[in-house]
């Protein structure tokens, strides 16, 4: 897995409950000029409330949609 550039999503667990839903991204190895060896870079990233966020902000849109043809009506 970290040889390649690798992404994928995965839940975290907790008292057997999913306590976030995140998102990791490795570079896969990198050879570092000028230092002998290599180097992984690895990000992590909880993508739970992101999600969140977006829910919320498409009902805000149905909403507003929802607001702009009823004022046109009137």
């Amino acid at each position: 897995m970290i040889d390649e550039p690798t992404r994928f999503e995965e839940d975290l667990l907790s008292d057997g409950r999913i306590v976030a839903h995140v998102r990791v991204v490795s570079s896969g190895w990198l050879e570092s000029a000028g230092v002998s060896g290599r180097s992984l870079m690895v990000t992590c990233v909880d993508v739970t409330r992101i999600a969140d966020l977006q829910t919320i902000s498409s009902e805000v849109n149905l909403l507003d949609a929802e607001l702009s043809e009823n004022i046109r009506k009137l």
